[in-house]
């Protein structure tokens, strides 16, 4: 999400007397469906969707994989903190929290950033839980407004030009 919510906002900002519109190949997620989002009207095909408004962090532990093997990894850091959450290490509880504390900060800020762009209530997004919503679903959200295919969806867009 490197630089999205700046671009978001560019994009949201710059929204005028021309119309801009999303019109989703397939879907819009995540990073993809926050710029959707800045549109003035966004559509999608019956079997797309839209949604995924969420944050994740993989972690994966190979300590006891690296160690049945018979390697060790030395870390060598300045800064207790520098390579915290690294993958040759297990995951102590305090990382883990901070990592969570983290994403917390982050999905809330993408949420505030697509619901007053969509003008929906931020609680009903959170209640979404991040899923990949079909365009059902994303139409009853508020996350898209209107199931139309490619050509219809410019054909429409020509229309009010």
């Amino acid at each position: 999400m490197a630089g999205n919510f700046d671009l978001v906002d560019t994009i949201y900002a710059a929204r005028g007397p021309k119309p801009i519109w999303a019109v989703l190949d397939e879907g819009a997620y995540s990073a993809a469906y926050s710029i959707a989002s800045t549109e003035d009207r966004v559509l999608v095909p019956r079997t797309g969707g839209a949604g995924s408004i969420g944050i994740v962090v993989i972690h994966v532990d190979l300590s006891g994989a690296l160690s049945k093997a018979g390697l060790k990894v030395n870390i060598i850091q300045f800064g207790a903190r520098k390579y915290e959450g690294n993958e040759f290490q297990a995951l102590p509880p305090d990382v883990r929290a901070r990592f969570q504390a983290r994403m917390n900060e982050l999905g809330e800020l993408f949420v505030n950033t697509v619901a007053p762009n969509r003008n929906i209530d931020a609680a009903d997004i959170i209640e979404a839980e991040a899923a990949c919503l079909t365009a059902n679903e994303a139409l009853a959200l508020g996350l898209v407004d209107e199931i139309a295919s490619a050509d219809a969806a410019f054909e429409k867009l020509l229309a009010t030009l």
